[in-house]
């Protein structure tokens, strides 16, 4: 029972701090893990820049927006103010846009700047397309690998260089560290080695994992995904995307695998 009871403070750590995060609002930017802007050393591995490029032509564009070598943070652009693009031939786009930024390069002090349109939001380009998202300045970014191996080191004491891998070992049937559940419909989730468990077995700090299963309209593999688990299999904090960042959704069956942690 003690064990028992040890097993779910630790659980209860993961979400604690896995909440945190969700609570703060951390972004998402691929290949980070707890990085700060402009702050080195802030998260587990690569470090994040804070991008003030007023050159809209630039595809290193942005206005207090994050960036690394992977590219720059949209900012949560979905999650902020319901999301907004900018696109050719729109008179924010074309005339706002401009004009804003020719005010910004006459103000000195970027510590000075305002909003695009008094939003709370700034412009900055990721890939071909120019959002309007919050500011990065100090927001912690994670992609979903990142956001884990944050978690499970902050809160659990677990080894850097070992907890830090990629899905395919989250999801490796071989990994003497982890019990892995197989997706089998129905809401059960089976395994050779340690029998079957269903949808209300699943505890709170399990590991969820969505591995490419079909090939999307590009005839590209489908991303893959990896996140927590909370409240009793009904919910998930997971670093969705760029769009949204780090957040708490709900459960579907969508999910290939479980994974769980032999010893907490």
């Amino acid at each position: 029972m003690a064990s028992d009871a040890i097993n779910a403070q630790k659980r209860a750590m993961i979400i604690t701090h896995a909440m945190k995060e969700v609570d703060a609002g951390s972004h998402y930017i691929k290949g980070s893990s707890g990085s700060i802007p402009g702050e080195n050393n802030s998260g587990l591995f690569r470090d994040a820049e804070l991008l003030e490029n007023l050159n809209i032509k630039s595809t290193n564009f942005g206005v207090f927006a994050a960036k690394n070598s992977f590219g720059n943070c949209p900012g949560r652009w979905k999650k902020m103010m319901g999301g907004w693009k900018f696109a050719l031939g729109q008179y924010e786009r074309d005339i706002l846009l401009p004009a804003y930024l020719e005010e910004l390069k006459t103000i000195s002090d970027s510590w000075d700047w305002h909003s695009f349109n008094d939003s709370g939001c700034y412009p900055r380009r990721s890939g071909n397309s120019i959002y309007l998202g919050e500011d990065c300045w100090g927001k912690r970014h994670f992609d979903c690998e990142g956001f884990i191996a944050w978690v499970l080191i902050k809160a659990l004491g677990k080894d850097k260089g070992t907890w830090r891998q990629g899905v395919d070992w989250y999801q490796s049937v071989n990994n003497d560290l982890l019990k892995v559940y197989q997706y089998a419909g129905g809401g059960d989730y089976k395994s050779v080695k340690h029998g079957t468990i269903t949808q209300n077995d699943i505890l709170d700090g399990d590991i969820l994992i969505r591995k490419p299963t079909y090939i999307n309209k590009k005839n590209e593999p489908a991303g893959e995904h990896i996140a927590f688990a909370c409240i009793r299999g009904t919910g998930v904090l997971e670093a969705s995307g760029q769009d949204w960042g780090v957040i708490r959704s709900t459960y579907t069956t969508n999910w290939t695998q479980l994974a769980r942690i032999k010893s907490l």
